[in-house]
């Protein structure tokens, strides 16, 4: 497979973490992803693989961990159901889940830190 450049790749790839920050509840797997910029799950991942240097699900992982963060600073009493439901989460099962699986924590160990000046 020939490599890309920076040039080849289509403007909606370059912009992609943008409407991804921008539709963060909405968009809760790399195939929703993908299905939300007109893509196939396979052409964005390599794509995506390709322009970035990361895959589509590192970044996905990270922005919801970073807009969790956000969601925890603006919204300090807001419980963790709420918060999960304005990711995109199903429910406070599926956060927990997350912040389990891939971060080895809970969200009121990072609601606390978060809050204490600590994180």
């Amino acid at each position: 497979m020939q490599g890309y450049n920076q040039q080849t790749y289509p403007r909606s790839i370059e912009n992609s973490v943008n409407i991804l920050e921008t539709n963060i509840s909405e968009i809760s797997t790399v195939s929703s992803w993908a299905t939300h910029m007109g893509y196939s799950r396979s052409y964005f991942s390599t794509s995506f693989s390709e322009y970035f240097g990361e895959p589509p699900s590192r970044c996905l992982k990270r922005k919801r961990y970073q807009c969790l963060h956000k969601m925890i600073l603006q919204f300090p009493y807001e419980t963790s159901r709420a918060i999960a439901l304005r990711l995109g989460f199903g429910d406070e099962q599926a956060l927990y889940k997350f912040l389990r699986r891939h971060y080895n924590t809970n969200f009121t160990e990072v609601r606390n830190k978060l809050l204490n000046g600590k994180a």
